[in-house]
């Protein structure tokens, strides 16, 4: 048990990242973002603003984005990860829409389509489309 106790005492700071605690780090991998929560209140936004997008939508499109991430982020320096990482929960609203789309816009890959390309999930940018 105090073996336990002590070992989440040191791991459990490392799990997270610094000034986003809601982001779980996991070595290299693709963070796990609560997107399900911008979701819900993109959802709600919309209502009030008499757009139409329901989370089932919000959450394929967001879903589909974090798919797509596993390749360009192992390309990508960690200091470009971090800074869309940044960028991705800002303001407390986390979307892989965005995530996918600065380090896609910080890597020089030129495609004529790329992947994120209609995505619109809780992206903060969404409604720009």
């Amino acid at each position: 048990m105090k073996i336990s106790l002590l070992s989440m005492a040191i791991v459990g700071p490392l799990l997270t990242h610094p000034g986003h605690p809601a982001v779980i780090r996991v070595a290299d991998d693709v963070p796990r973002l609560p997107v399900e929560a911008t979701c819900r209140a993109s959802v709600e936004a919309d209502k009030n603003m008499a757009l139409t997008e329901s989370f089932e939508n919000c959450m394929r499109d967001e879903n589909t984005a974090r798919e797509q991430l596993g390749p360009i982020w192992a390309k990508s320096s960690s200091s470009v990860r971090d800074s869309c990482e940044k960028e991705a929960v800002a303001a407390g609203n986390a979307s892989y829409v965005d995530l996918l789309t600065c380090l896609e816009m910080a890597s020089e890959v030129s495609n004529s389509n790329p992947p994120s390309q209609g995505l619109r999930g809780a992206s903060k940018n969404r409604n720009r489309h």
